[in-house]
């Protein structure tokens, strides 16, 4: 469920829809690199674009990725559809917050694959908005499973966000 607590005194509330923008854990206003309520109502997350494994580039799925600190409020382990914004422009898009199962070794991080999207922008300040949950963390039983499962994700969050997201 999406309003699940963050662990930081604030919660999801359905993806962050709170009346005022606030940091979780704090009344105060994010500033950057922090968790917050975004435009619209939904949880927001913002950082610095970071190198990782470079697995999903080999997969059709190259992502973004910002690290997620411990000291940092986060949405439950899962696939979602969002919104991303970089240089004042927003993009649709598939994420994935967990520590990825199905390869060993990988820390919890944020992967954002950016839908119609090829440029490079690595260390370039991105927010990343959530919008709805498309599935749990799950453990794949090989890449061509995970490849047919990011197919599906990127199907639904496409027809999520086109209903959603005027």
């Amino acid at each position: 469920m999406l309003g699940a607590s963050l662990g930081h005194g604030g919660t999801a509330g359905g993806i962050g829809r709170h009346r005022r923008p606030r940091i979780a854990g704090g009344g105060e206003r994010p500033g950057k690199d922090e968790a917050a309520v975004g435009p619209g109502g939904h949880f927001s997350f913002g950082g610095r674009v970071i190198h990782g494994d470079h697995r999903g580039r080999k997969l059709g799925f190259p992502t973004a990725n910002l690290a997620i600190g411990s000291h940092r409020a986060m949405l439950p382990n899962g696939a979602y559809a969002v919104l991303i914004w970089l240089n004042g422009k927003r993009y649709n898009g598939i994420a994935n917050i967990g520590d990825n199962p199905t390869f060993e070794g990988c820390n919890r991080r944020l992967e954002v694959n950016i839908l119609d999207f090829s440029q490079n922008i690595y260390d370039a300040a991105i927010t990343v908005q959530f919008v709805g949950k498309l599935r749990e963390q799950k453990k794949f039983s090989g890449v061509d499973a995970l490849v047919k499962q990011l197919r599906a994700d990127e199907i639904t969050a496409r027809k999520l966000l086109a209903d959603k997201v005027k």
